[in-house]
């Protein structure tokens, strides 16, 4: 059974995945984080965009698939 703890413990965590590994190694993080990390951040968000799925998916049925989502991408009449 989920507790409220192990709930706010998990949305932690998943909020952490959209942060860059040098900020989430420094004890004391900058208040408005620095540029690298906004590239970094950024990076994971248009991944999401471009698969449609969660964080860091790695997996991709076919190399046509894959083809595919990269060339819809950039030409809206590829699909």
């Amino acid at each position: 059974m989920h507790t409220l703890m192990q709930e706010d413990e998990f949305r932690y965590y998943h909020n952490q995945l959209w942060t860059a590994p040098e900020l989430l190694r420094m004890t004391t993080r900058p208040i408005n984080g620095t540029q690298k990390a906004d590239v970094y951040s950024f990076a994971i968000i248009l991944q999401e965009i471009m698969f449609r799925t969660e964080p860091y998916f790695l997996s991709i049925d076919h190399p046509k698939r894959m083809k595919r989502i990269f060339l819809s991408f950039f030409h809206y009449d590829y699909v």
